[in-house]
């Protein structure tokens, strides 16, 4: 039998396994509001208005990607859980290595992607053209 690693959350105090997994969960959801009060801010000083209006059509982009991402995050967290479960610590090893490569294949091909098609997706999304004023 292989070695266990981890900490095994199926036995023990319930609300402290709970509280453990919050913790993570709410300061991720801080850090991204605080990241876009920041950048809300930044913006609008070193910038100005049209940046504002930039960043703020850039959002349902941004938080359609979050949606994406917490997807493939879910779904290897099945995988993983359902594999710690069964007490096969090298298939939890392998869903985790092959999570963190298709994360970086997916990124590398998002970003990609963004950069060539900003415009059309702009566009679609029925932004209108930028005015720029002296």
């Amino acid at each position: 039998m292989e070695k266990q690693f981890g900490i095994d959350r199926t036995v023990g105090n319930v609300p402290r396994h709970l509280l453990s997994y919050t913790i993570p969960m709410f300061s991720g959801n801080l850090i991204q509001i605080g990241y876009s009060l920041v950048n809300t801010i930044w913006v609008g000083h070193l910038v100005g208005e049209n940046a504002v209006g930039a960043v703020g059509v850039s959002l349902p982009i941004f938080f359609m990607l979050v949606g994406f991402s917490m997807g493939i995050t879910m779904a290897t967290t099945i995988l993983v859980s359902q594999y710690y479960g069964a007490k096969d610590y090298k298939m939890v090893e392998k869903a985790v290595n092959t999570s963190f490569s298709l994360s970086i294949i997916l990124g590398l091909a998002l970003t990609i992607a963004g950069i060539f098609s900003s415009d059309t997706v702009l566009r679609l999304m029925g932004t209108p053209p930028l005015k720029i004023s002296h």
